[in-house]
């Protein structure tokens, strides 16, 4: 975030703040002044004849209404009241270290939060609004004696010493505002998703699911070999178009949970899920994943014949996946010890900086590890820690590539002096590309940080008491991201990693993220693939409520994503945004040839302009290749998808090179139309045309007239002509059908 703060020269001060991306937000505005505030003196301490009020349960009243302090922001110690006028004594904790502040925030702010406490009703929390008469008298205090008395316009009054009777500062009136609680947490409704597999009915014996070839993956030690092999096989299917309707059944055995009671048997096969997921959306109908167990071979041709493109099949029912609320499933947020330490990967930078922050703000975290490859020579690291230890945080930034068990050991091992408490599994790599075009090698490279690097800090701690072990994963893994195949198959591997966890009665939560507006060098690349039902960014202060929300949950998968509410339910692959038109087909194929190529380039220009983000068909040029206008592997797979969907062909995924010009796709799709609509309903899609045009309010009324009176004469010829005639029509062939309809409806 940027913070703005501009001071002009008649001493007016405002505030600015920012997010990468956003517009300015005003916050504040002053004035400064050369005046002395009030320097309070006190006769006695705690003054007469104030009473004491009791504390114990001060968080937890504020908490109650909304205001939940980190370790670093509970520092009332004592509190006195006398009518309208209270004191305290509040102190920074011992372990917030020195820094260069003149006066604490932590510490100004317990001083403050005498009024809130004083104010505390159930469901309301009176917050500081607008501040005016401040004067800060002496630096350096970490700890004060505090006056906060009511004024007459009903706002209140601040003075404040150090222990010694020093003044410290004083502030002549503070107007607060009252709030209800939930408005000061982020609104999560609906942000929240877990995966559910629900049984779903057999397919009917007679239906024929279709030609299917079958693929089982292979026994393994390596979660990236077994992935590897799987790439090579859907890479060498859908390389060999084959039947239009043909499908390729990939079977795992033992790789998901689908509930409580089926654990994951064969982690190292889990990531195909993810793999094979966002080949479904790159490739929409043409493969078709099962987990199965042993006792459910029988089932596979009912449970293929359902249509569903993801199943499970446990002793024989068939189940499915629906992505479903976790709203109303919080328990605890796990409880980090004072003297513990927690491990962030890829802590040093990104999502994995802000979830350091939040664990030292909100979670009271001492002592961070933070892990990435460029360790203390990270771009603003030292910032990073000066930061985390003004949250009084003792944080250490250390290189290590987590997918070297070595290095991962070696970290471990250097952790003695605060145990480790907990893992934060945050470190990821990119590199999309669409299936088709991905190696072993850029499959290994993405795979190996977060599947390796999970592994070692499973294996590793074992035997260690661990109340936290968060992994990063992705939406991906779960609904499938065109271009993204290696990426979410290493987010599978990681919830099938916390699930197993969890089932061994270890800590174990994964979130799979959906898009953040934290821009870093991950998010960003990504917001172009986003997984399918996303409909758009979780801001930083929605993430980190989320993050403490799915640690709170029973679930060890949590889905934390902005997603439209129609895309809970069934988890399919992402479809082409666009509806097809019935019969559309056909009534293309209807058309002259000149106004059929119009109409397929006008299709052609409209969805390349829609995927490239253009403001209309204009700016596409038909002549101009694809490849310049700013197509690559992944959108170019993208429009072969949409044009599949608006059609009802089954273009090959190398169509937009073979054919790499608009003009030149429009007259592919005009040919394989033509061979794939039949003559019969090329008439009957004309004749429909016909009565549209009849039917239509804006038809001219003269052109309704000859049209009328033609289909009337073809009515009378069809009732008075003999039977040799009605004989001769019916057996005529398509050249003479179009023929006739041509002369009698005067259609050219």
């Amino acid at each position: 975030m940027d913070v703005q703060v501009t001071v002009a020269t008649d001493g007016h001060v405002q505030v600015h703040s920012r997010t990468a991306g956003s517009d300015w937000t005003h916050h504040a505005s002053a004035v400064v002044t050369d005046g002395p505030g009030e320097a309070p003196v006190w006769r006695s301490w705690p003054p007469e004849p104030a009473e004491a009020v009791d504390i114990e349960r001060f968080y937890e009243t504020l908490e109650d209404n909304g205001l939940d302090y980190g370790p670093a922001f509970r520092g009332v110690r004592a509190m006195w009241r006398s009518a309208d006028v209270y004191y305290a004594e509040v102190a920074l904790p011992d372990e917030v270290p020195e820094t260069a502040f003149v006066l604490h925030p932590a510490l100004l702010d317990s001083a403050l939060q005498v009024m809130a406490f004083a104010a505390a009703e159930p469901g309301r929390v009176s917050l500081p609004f607008a501040w005016s008469g401040i004067s800060v008298h002496a630096s350096g205090a970490r700890s004060l004696r505090v006056r906060v008395a009511a004024t007459r316009a009903g706002d209140i009054s601040v003075l404040a010493t150090d222990p010694a009777n020093a003044p410290v500062v004083t502030v002549g009136r503070v107007r607060s505002r009252t709030l209800s609680a939930g408005r000061l947490d982020p609104p999560l409704a609906g942000l929240l998703s877990r995966l559910e597999w629900t049984p779903v009915e057999p397919g009917p014996p007679a239906v024929d699911p279709g030609p299917t070839v079958r693929y089982e993956c292979e026994v393994a030690d390596s979660p990236i070999e077994v992935a590897n092999q799987a790439l090579e096989a859907v890479q060498e299917w859908l390389r060999h178009e084959g039947r239009p309707d043909s499908r390729l059944v990939v079977l795992t055995r033992g790789a998901v949970s689908t509930g409580p009671d089926d654990t994951v048997s064969a982690l190292c096969q889990a990531p195909v899920w993810g793999l094979v997921r966002s080949a479904q959306a790159e490739h929409p109908g043409r493969l078709v994943i099962v987990d199965i167990d042993d006792g459910s071979d029988d089932a596979l041709c009912a449970a293929l014949a359902t249509g569903e493109p993801q199943l499970a099949l446990r002793r024989g029912v068939i189940l499915a996946p629906r992505l479903m609320s976790a709203r109303g499933e919080e328990g605890d947020l796990p409880r980090i010890p004072s003297d513990g330490t927690v491990l962030v990967t890829g802590g040093t930078s990104g999502l994995g900086a802000l979830v350091a922050r939040h664990l030292a703000l909100r979670h009271g975290v001492r002592h961070l590890v933070l892990v990435s490859r460029s360790g203390p020579r990270a771009d603003g690291v030292a910032e990073l820690i000066a930061e985390l230890g003004e949250l009084g945080a003792r944080a250490e930034a250390v290189a290590c590539d987590v997918a070297d068990r070595d290095q991962v050991r070696a970290v471990l091992e250097g952790i003695d002096e605060f145990p480790l408490a907990g893992v934060v599994h945050a470190a990821a790599v990119l590199d999309d590309g669409a299936i088709t075009s991905l190696t072993p090698d850029r499959l290994r490279t993405v795979a190996a940080p977060k599947i390796q690097g999970a592994l070692h800090l499973h294996e590793l701690t074992e035997g260690m008491d661990l109340r936290l072990f968060a992994l990063f994963s992705s939406a991906a893994g779960i609904l499938g991201s065109p271009g993204q195949a290696n990426y979410a198959a290493a987010n599978a591997f990681l919830d099938a990693l916390a699930t197993q966890r969890q089932a061994a009665g270890l800590a174990g939560h994964s979130l799979a993220w959906g898009l953040w507006e934290q821009t870093t060098s991950l998010t960003a690349p990504v917001k172009a693939t986003r997984p399918g039902g996303t409909v758009g960014a979780l801001s930083t202060a929605e993430g980190l409520a989320l993050f403490d929300r799915a640690l709170a949950g029973a679930h060890p998968v949590a889905v934390p994503v902005r997603m439209a509410p129609a895309a809970r339910g069934p988890v399919r692959p992402a479809a082409a945004a666009v509806v097809a038109e019935p019969d559309f087909a056909a009534r293309v194929a209807a058309l002259g040839p000149a106004e059929r190529g119009r109409e397929l380039l006008k299709l052609v220009r409209e969805q390349a302009a829609a995927i490239l983000g253009f403001a209309g068909r204009e700016e596409i040029d038909p002549r101009q290749p694809f490849l310049k206008s700013g197509f690559d592997s992944l959108t170019a797979v993208e429009l072969r998808n949409r044009l599949n969907t608006l059609t009802g062909l089954r273009l090959s995924a190398t169509t937009t090179f073979d054919f790499p010009t608009p003009e030149a796709l429009a007259g592919k799709l005009a040919a394989e139309l033509a061979s794939a609509t039949s003559p019969e309903q090329a008439l009957l899609a004309a004749l429909d045309h016909l009565e549209s045009v009849l039917a239509a309010p804006s038809t001219d009324e003269a052109l309704r007239t000859v049209l009328a009176d033609r289909v009337a004469k073809l009515h009378a010829r069809g009732n008075t002509e003999d039977r040799h005639s009605a004989t001769r029509l019916r057996d005529a062939g398509a050249d003479e059908l179009f023929d006739f309809i041509h002369n009698e409806l005067g259609m050219k």
